[in-house]
């Protein structure tokens, strides 16, 4: 797999996860791990199941005003480094999350192992 891929592999997952968040559309967001072996929510909450992944989007349909925009930061083989920042309405209280995604891809192109790190103002 080329740098030019692991590029094109993750601006083209990140866009349909930009739009799944932007539509508060757990859903649609949820084949894009189908192939994912690992999904670190947190460093010390690790979901290995489609039940975990999709309990780590619940609550999205409450959110209002969503806003979501992402770099591509880097890539190493079959790794990508995204950051992002998503903004959001919960009950009254606005929120601004800002956060970085590595994932690994697999021979297939597909997301094998995702980690996130964000912090929520």
């Amino acid at each position: 797999m080329t740098e030019a891929t692991t590029a094109e592999l993750a601006t083209t997952m990140m866009d349909k996860l930009a739009e799944a968040w932007r539509n508060g559309d757990a859903d649609a967001a949820m084949p894009l791990f189908a192939s994912t072996r690992e999904y670190h929510h947190r460093p010390w909450d690790i979901g290995t199941t489609a039940e975990e992944y999709r309990s780590y989007w619940s609550g999205m349909d409450d959110f209002e005003n969503i806003t979501v925009d992402w770099d591509l930061v880097s890539t190493d083989g079959r790794t990508a480094v995204v950051h992002w920042v998503n903004t959001f309405g919960l009950a009254g209280t606005n929120y601004h999350v800002d956060g970085l995604y590595v994932i690994e891809f697999n021979d297939a192109g597909e997301c094998d192992v995702i980690k996130q790190w964000f912090f929520t103002k």
